[in-house]
């Protein structure tokens, strides 16, 4: 049979295999020669080639955005034709973009499901976001890196059945659990000098107050159907929890800074959202000389209502608030936070990563002596936490940890205690080989320590090896022997575990200029393959989805 005989529905099979496949930009090539082979396969091209799009595709040069007007800008022309293809649109302008022509491209649009704005100079205007909420396919809104304002006329913001919202926060952050960092900023031209510094804090102070009004009302008009918001904490609306319903919200992401003060224990204010499965505060830390003043506690000891004289004593019980929580983040914890002898019964992934904001982007953050400001837990830490959730009664089957050492056999013996039915387990180490370990264990003890954990299937564990083990340039990222060699005795012990990885360093050679996520920690990944008659085999694996 010869292919043009195929109906669409095989065609379209055979092209989502070929979409499945690696070398994305050698395989976009494929597809844009096979579009010019005849009107059929153009037709059953088009939805694939055009299905995301960015616009406009190009940067406007220093005199363009010195000088010219947005009618002076020559604006790439996407066809009508392709228009009705579009699910993902990208709007990524740094300067003032042709509202009209805009909203009458989003008016052909009749796929679209996904709208970006990705660094954009300008708010969004009125019109085009009562364009947007016409368009009853769209379920997905971001505002990336972009000024968000209430003008005079404010728009209805009444979108159809809006799912996922996103106003991702502006800071710059970095992560040391490993993997990128989070929302690295990206520096946009300036062609005036700096304004006065009273001016700035006057004008930074109404941005955030305009930004709040704007994303007040955005969510309190489309609370009915949201299931998904990133939000930065500066932005969200704690005043309305108390008095709102998120009837379908199952993931709440919040970045930048905790806030200043509170009146009462944050995690408590969720209980508006029953389906609530993933709650995540992923806020950063300044590396500051006396930390604690800028560390945020999720459960202050003073904020735990306190039984009155004669009556029976209670205990903040968050299982009812947070009847179907799932998985919890809480970055840069610390023991003090009493928040771990509550945890809701129905946890099932604890997350505890370390993130810091970076003053400067690119900054040599290892200059910084983190074992005097308290990067990650320490080992009293780690064992408190463990002893408080033993008390809350919560047995979440993952586990992820960012700790300031390396981990110790006691410290996992505490966690197999504890959590003995534990699938997925992280121990990593703030900036891994930034400072050499002062204790050695010998490898037999950690190989006791994990022996009970029979049921873990995925493990990734902070270890000493040789420095040549643990920093990887560029030129080799690949197996080991000292890894494969451990890696190996520990599948004999876990008779469950599918996945290892060892935290190592990676950065490039001297001669490649260092970005702001380069020399982040990494971790090498190794699979566990099994035989019926009990032999073990471990092979090394990509680094892809290794990243914390």
């Amino acid at each position: 049979m010869h292919i043009l005989d195929l109906d669409d529905d095989s065609l379209i099979i055979i092209l989502s295999y070929i979409l499945d496949t690696p070398l994305r930009s050698s395989k976009k090539h494929g597809l844009v020669c096979l579009s010019s082979i005849c009107t059929r396969f153009r037709s059953v091209i088009l939805p694939f080639l055009f299905r995301s799009v960015r616009w406009p595709h190009f940067q406007p040069s220093a005199e363009a955005l010195g000088w010219g007007q947005p009618e002076t800008i020559a604006y790439p022309v996407v066809p009508k034709t392709i228009l009705s293809n579009i699910r993902r649109f990208t709007l990524s302008c740094a300067f003032q973009f042709p509202t009209d022509r805009l909203v009458t491209m989003i008016g052909d649009m009749a796929s679209l499901s996904s709208f970006i704005f990705l660094d954009c100079n300008h708010p969004p205007s009125e019109t085009v976001l009562d364009a947007l909420a016409q368009v009853p396919s769209l379920s997905s809104i971001d505002f990336c890196r972009t000024p968000l304002n209430l003008n005079t006329t404010p728009p209805s913001f009444s979108f159809t059945a809006l799912e996922n919202l996103s106003i991702k926060c502006a800071w710059k952050l970095v992560s040391v659990s490993g993997g990128a960092p989070q929302d690295p900023a990206t520096f946009k031209l300036r062609f005036h000098d700096p304004p006065d510094m009273t001016d700035k804090i006057i004008n930074s102070l109404n941005r955030r107050s305009a930004e709040l009004a704007f994303s007040t009302q955005f969510i309190q008009s489309n609370l009915a159907f949201l299931e998904r918001v990133e939000i930065e904490g500066a932005l969200f609306p704690f005043n309305i929890l108390r008095s709102s319903t998120w009837p379908r919200l199952h993931t709440l992401i919040f970045y930048g800074r905790p806030p200043m003060s509170q009146s009462v224990p944050i995690i408590t204010l969720f209980g508006g959202m029953p389906k609530l499965e993933d709650l995540q505060f992923r806020w950063s830390m300044r590396l500051v000389e006396e930390p604690q003043r800028d560390k945020f506690h999720f459960l202050p000891d003073s904020l735990i209502p306190k039984p009155k004289p004669g009556s029976t004593p209670q205990t903040l019980n968050l299982t009812p608030l947070l009847p179907s929580l799932r998985s919890l983040t809480l970055s840069n914890v610390v023991p003090q936070d009493r928040i771990f002898q509550y945890l809701p019964t129905s946890l099932e992934r604890l997350h505890l990563p370390t993130i810091l904001e970076d003053g400067c982007g690119g900054a040599g953050m290892r200059l910084v002596n983190i074992q005097d400001i308290g990067v990650g837990l320490g080992p009293a830490a780690a064992s408190s936490i463990m002893c408080d959730m033993k008390q809350s009664g919560a047995r979440p089957v993952e586990l992820r940890l960012t700790l300031s050492e390396m981990p110790s056999p006691t410290l996992i013996q505490e966690i197999a205690d504890t959590l003995p039915g534990i699938q997925v387990l992280e121990l990593g180490q703030a900036w891994y080989d930034a400072f050499p370990s002062e204790t050695i264990f010998p490898e037999s003890a950690y190989l006791t320590s994990l022996t009970p954990l029979t049921s873990l299937q995925e493990l990734k564990l902070s270890l000493p090896f040789p420095s040549t083990s643990r920093n990887r340039r560029s030129t080799h990222f690949g197996p080991l022997s000292e890894e494969l060699e451990l890696a190996h005795a520990i599948a004999k012990v876990l008779p469950k575990l599918e996945r290892v990885g060892f935290q190592c360093t990676f950065s490039y050679p001297e001669s490649v200029q260092k970005r702001v996520w380069d020399d982040w920690n990494e971790w090498a990944g190794y699979r566990v393959w099994r035989w019926s008659g009990g032999g073990v085999g471990v092979e090394w694996e990509e680094r892809k989805g290794w990243g914390s």
